[in-house]
């Protein structure tokens, strides 16, 4: 593997110029983290070829062990100095989270450490500032007060991590964080919770998310590099906020005491995020929705007065011979749906079928 002091170098020697060698150094950090086990397949593939989605959280059992390690450490640094001074265990916590990140994710390019590492730092952050609010408004301060500094502080933590990093998982963080800020700030607006507006909040950052994930998406048709390593993250983030907010309005305060319509109803929404998924080949949206799927089938076969057990059974049949049919069929059913009715314009700006990729 190329190494840092390679490039320098070559550069000393005349091989390479100073803006080459910058080039080059991106380059092989983004190779770094995609790994060369996670390209995606040439040309040739069939409809059995590895998945688009591919996203590789660790490279062996050293990856889980280390993150294990990251873990207790961290726990141990916030606990020690929680005996002494509670209100700086998150601060402690913060610093050393980013110092073993210079380590882990900005040398190592180690997947899953560098995860617990970011939700680490964005968190004991977060915490600092919701705790150093607090203290500084008095008793009187409400959850919704706290969290938009806090809030406010998960978000610049993110953009900080990814800045610094360029960890494709702190574009998940930066939209989770973004839209919980929204929230606290709708919510610190109003005199009460006005639970309708919020889920709009909700709806309006899933959308927002999924608009990210899709630039990213449509910048890298092929997904061979970071961009589409990006956008898996903001998708499983746009997901569960899109469904849930869609859901929630269909079916009012709670999405499991549904009547027979609602039921229907929520069948052809999430009918509609399935075409959605297979045009764009991600899945996020569509296993966002099983559980409500799951619900909205179950209501109809209890309709037809069979005992719990029955309803429970048949429902998990249902569902589970749908995920599995679509799944194995995943490319046969999604060239079939782009050819039908996406233009030629845009299905070229799409992830190719198998058929496009063979040709």
């Amino acid at each position: 593997m190329t190494r840092t002091d390679d490039i320098d170098a070559a550069v000393d020697a005349g091989i390479l110029d100073a803006d080459q060698a910058k080039g080059l150094k991106t380059f092989l950090a983004d190779r770094a983290w995609v790994g060369t086990d996670s390209t995606k397949p040439e040309a040739g593939i069939t409809e059995t070829a590895p998945d688009a989605e591919e996203i590789r959280f660790a490279r062996g059992l050293h990856d889980i062990f280390l993150t294990i390690g990251v873990f207790l450490l961290l726990s141990g640094i916030t606990m020690s100095i929680g005996l002494v001074q509670p209100f700086l265990a998150p601060i402690a916590s913060a610093v050393a989270a980013w110092l073993l990140a210079e380590h882990f994710t900005a040398r190592q390019k180690l997947v899953l450490p560098s995860i617990a590492l970011a939700i680490s730092f964005v968190f004991s952050t977060a915490q600092t500032a919701g705790l150093t609010f607090a203290a500084g408004s008095g008793a009187s301060t409400g959850w919704a007060d706290v969290a938009v500094p806090a809030a406010a502080a998960a978000l610049l933590a993110s953009i900080a991590f990814f800045v610094r990093f360029r960890l494709p998982f702190a574009t998940g963080l930066i939209a989770a964080s973004a839209t919980f800020l929204a929230v606290a700030v709708t919510a610190e607006g109003l005199d009460t919770d006005i639970e309708s507006l919020l889920t709009l909040v909700l709806l309006a950052g899933g959308l927002a998310a999924l608009v990210a994930a899709l630039i990213f998406d449509l910048s890298d048709p092929e997904r061979r590099t970071l961009r589409s390593d990006n956008a898996f993250w903001l998708h499983l983030v746009a997901g569960p906020l899109i469904v849930h907010s869609v859901i929630q309005l269909i079916t009012g305060s709670d999405a499991f005491d549904i009547d027979i319509a609602t039921a229907i109803s929520i069948i052809a929404v999430v009918s509609i995020l399935a075409l959605a998924a297979l045009i764009i080949d991600r899945r996020a949206m569509l296993v966002a929705g099983l559980i409500y799927l799951g619900v909205a089938i179950g209501r109809l076969i209890t309709s037809a007065d069979f005992e719990a057990g029955t309803v429970l059974a048949i429902t998990m049949l249902l569902l589970g011979t749908s995920v599995v049919l679509l799944g194995v069929g995943w490319q046969r059913v999604r060239r079939t749906i782009i050819q039908a009715v996406i233009p030629d314009g845009l299905a070229r700006r799409l992830p190719p079928t198998a058929q496009q990729a063979s040709s």
